[in-house]
């Protein structure tokens, strides 16, 4: 069986705007869950601040390059 041309257009990388989105919001995250943590020294709660803390910022930065 002759296997499938390969593609070399780079499609199953990420893009920059991703990657920094991604770096952005994850700095976001941490340090939302770690401020979060620091007040109240719950772990449940500070995941879910950093969770929450992550979309917000995907949101905000995503409208903010487009």
């Amino acid at each position: 069986m002759p296997r499938p041309p390969k593609n070399d257009d780079e499609s199953s990388h990420f893009s920059v705007r991703t990657t920094l989105l991604v770096l952005i919001s994850g700095i976001c995250a941490v340090s939302g869950g770690w401020l979060f943590h620091a007040g109240t020294q719950s772990v449940p709660l500070a995941v879910l601040a950093g969770a929450g803390a992550f979309v917000a910022s995907w949101t905000f930065f995503d409208n903010l390059i487009r």
